[in-house]
């Protein structure tokens, strides 16, 4: 693949719109509902729990994503087609990890 192929396929899964009415469904299942509309593979952390209720129409899958992990206090990290989902206190201790780790 060419970088513009890469460019537009990228801009093309960002563009898609979806509609969606879901009322106390389990937020793995969301995820995983998420990832194959992005078609990527998805890594849930295990103490990603709970329901979510919301209502979409005609929204950017992104945006419907980031919003439902900012309202859960979750984090995601995409490295090539994987999407990573975790608690954002796992990124913060992360975080702090990688600097203890450099400073040593």
């Amino acid at each position: 693949m060419t970088i513009s192929t890469l460019i537009l396929t990228a801009l093309l899964a960002q563009a898609q719109l979806i509609t969606l009415d879901a009322r106390d469904m389990d937020l793995g299942d969301f995820l995983r509902f998420m990832g194959q509309v992005a078609d990527m593979n998805v890594v849930i952390h295990p103490a990603v729990q709970g329901k979510i209720n919301l209502m979409v129409k005609e929204a950017r899958w992104d945006q419907v994503l980031d919003m439902v992990l900012k309202t859960h206090g979750l984090a995601k990290e995409v490295e090539g087609n994987i999407m990573r989902i975790f608690p954002l206190a796992n990124l913060e201790a992360e975080a702090r990890q990688k600097a203890a780790a450099e400073q040593a």
